[in-house]
């Protein structure tokens, strides 16, 4: 990747920020857009696929890093306060953040290392398991892009940005009043990683952390508290490089219902389900092995519709050869009067026999 060109003379060639550009909804991409149909263009068509190979003799690390920020896009960004252990405050920006469950409210965080120096806030983090992760918007990008300074430990972020902290109800870090949607949270997990091409060096730090209590700006969340508006929100994500993205359009398009979806002729015509297993019999053979009546399997080609078929029976005779090779026939005969009626069921332990297991009690 090219060196980025010197930035002030860049920026002042470029269009001044259109703050009166907000958020509007658009249809999709292709409103005629059918079932079975695929991309709703073919300029795919016009360009191949090379492999990369992340561990390739020669590859730098930090080309890999520069790869995946510019694919793994737009990514929010948690805005991390922090406290060490002998008081001292932190707060920067970091990227590798998504939230990975509600029940309860789980978000994930990367640091990575320097050698195996660790960041200031995932040093805060673990040593005291307390921050506050905090969402960046438009009328703040600047102060929370300041805050991603190299500094040395112990450099007050808070005071360089000019970012209000405000006292958090149940951990100690503050959180940020110019952000409109704040989390408390404790650590929960984290995990060291190693390199690949060097074992012995850590490049970074996977940290699992649990919500506690949300601060949210009233005008931002509708009457019910249960949605933010994304108009009055102005989330700023992160693309490649040292670009930031703003979320000012998108369109809507709802999930297709199953049961309503297979009814429809031009569903029924792609022949691309199964017959339900929960609905036929089920029959197991000496061995256990579901036994399948002859179905026959369908995979969409090309254009062509390259169909093959192929008999389940066949692939299940394959798994029984195996387990023959195992089973003797007076154990297969003992098992008889036990079979289960799904997979494996009662009369396997990973594999073995009831029996064998018996035997070793």
């Amino acid at each position: 990747m090219a060196r980025h060109p010197e930035f002030t003379s860049l920026e002042a060639s470029r269009p001044p920020f259109d703050a009166e550009h907000t958020w509007k909804y658009t249809q999709v991409p292709d409103i005629k857009w059918k079932v079975g149909s695929g991309a709703n263009n073919d300029e795919w068509k016009n360009h191949k696929k090379v492999e990369l190979n992340p561990y390739e003799e020669g590859r730098p690390a930090v080309n890999n890093y520069k790869t995946l920020i510019s694919a793994i896009t737009p990514r929010p960004i948690g805005f991390i306060s922090s406290i060490s252990k002998d008081g001292k405050r932190n707060l920067a920006p970091f990227s590798y953040f998504n939230m990975a469950n509600h029940d309860p409210p789980i978000f994930t965080i990367g640091f990575s290392a320097s050698g195996d120096q660790k960041k200031d806030s995932c040093n805060n983090v673990l040593e005291t398991g307390e921050l506050t992760i905090n969402i960046i918007s438009e009328w703040f990008v600047e102060a929370a892009n300041y805050c991603a300074i190299n500094s040395p430990p112990g450099v007050d972020e808070w005071k360089l940005s000019g970012l209000t902290p405000v006292e958090s109800k149940l951990v100690k870090p503050p959180h940020v009043a110019e952000s409109a949607f704040s989390i408390e949270a404790k650590l929960v997990a984290h995990h060291e990683w190693k390199s690949k091409t060097e074992p012995t060096k850590t490049t970074g730090f996977l940290v699992i952390v649990e919500g506690l209590t949300f601060h949210v700006r009233e005008d931002v969340i509708n009457e019910e508290k249960t949605q933010l508006d994304v108009s009055k929100l102005k989330p700023v994500s992160r693309l490649g490089g040292i670009t930031y993205g703003r979320t000012i359009e998108g369109y809507e398009k709802p999930r297709p219902n199953y049961a309503v979806e297979v009814e429809k002729p031009e569903v029924k015509e792609l022949k691309c389900y199964f017959q339900d297993r929960r609905k036929r019999e089920r029959k197991c053979d000496t061995f256990g092995i579901l036994l399948l009546p002859q179905v026959e399997y369908i995979t969409m080609g090309s254009s062509q519709s390259n169909h093959r078929k192929h008999s389940a029976e066949e692939e299940h005779a394959k798994e029984r050869r195996k387990l023959e090779r195992k089973v003797s026939s007076q154990e297969a005969e003992d098992m008889g009067e036990s079979l289960p009626t799904g997979f494996r069921g009662e009369g396997f332990d990973n594999g073995k026999p009831e029996q064998d297991q018996k035997k070793k009690k």
